[in-house]
């Protein structure tokens, strides 16, 4: 690996909060009477269907940067609470339910996880041609939590347009799922998405059939999509790239 072998090394307890970010995170803004803060209902087209999101908008006139927050396996969790202290500090925030996840239509996998993260960027990109959302084009970020974590580090990877990336418990799919004996991952999926006990959260799939796609994810070369590999990506790209814990099987701390 090139920046990331020991991960220790990356870990720091010296980082004073500013002003700003400790406002962020315990007080509103001031009320802006002509670009208020607004949250919206929206549609974000992806595979033939439209995913349910909320756009966080942030108050001022702008154009304000933008970050894209990606959920985990089912998304029970999503972070809502970092949205708004985000929206506070003057960004616009977007969060959404995958494919199949929590009444968005269509069928959930991890392949349409990934490409409905990069079918949000994309959404970004052409709405901010549209002056009411005060969008800066140059200025997009994404953060993930958990599976939402992996996804976060695959589109960034892959969307030079992203210029910074957030890792939160990022679980890597191929060995906290796939390395596994099948048994088990079917086992660890279902403790996630709950379908054994009577849950409909993901739609057009099984525990069993997440499990086999993780199974399949390459892990070297060219087409390698672990964990791994995406940051080691980051990292040769230079951009920002905060990591608060990784869920990865059997890494040895090197």
């Amino acid at each position: 690996m090139t920046g990331w072998d020991n991960p220790l090394q990356e870990v720091r307890s010296d980082i004073d909060v500013s002003p700003a970010v400790e406002r962020a995170l315990t007080c509103d803004p001031s009320i802006d009477q002509f670009f208020p803060s607004e949250t919206l209902a929206c549609a974000i087209p992806s595979g033939g269907v439209n995913l349910n999101g909320v756009f966080y908008t942030a108050a001022g006139a702008g154009p304000h940067p933008t970050l894209v927050l990606l959920h985990g396996l089912p998304g029970n969790e999503q972070n809502v609470d970092l949205a708004q202290s985000v929206r506070r500090a003057g960004w616009n925030v977007l969060t959404f339910h995958y494919r199949g996840s929590w009444d968005s239509p269509g069928q959930f996998s991890f392949a349409n996880c990934i490409e409905d993260a990069a079918a949000a960027i994309g959404w970004l990109q052409r709405l901010h041609h549209i002056a009411d959302f005060r969008i800066d084009p140059d200025a997009f970020a994404v953060v993930g939590h958990s599976m939402g974590g992996f996804i976060a580090a695959y589109v960034a990877a892959h969307h030079p347009v992203i210029k910074a990336v957030a890792l939160i418990s990022a679980a890597d799919l191929g060995s906290a799922f796939g390395a596994r004996p099948f048994n088990q991952a079917v086992s660890v999926v279902d403790e996630n998405v709950g379908t054994s006990t009577g849950l409909h959260i993901i739609a057009g799939t099984s525990p069993q059939a997440l499990a086999a796609e993780a199974t399949a994810m390459p892990r070297s070369g060219a087409s390698a999509i672990s964990l791994i590999d995406l940051m080691d990506d980051l990292y040769l790209s230079a951009r920002p790239t905060m990591v608060l814990q990784l869920v990865i099987e059997n890494w040895p701390m090197r």
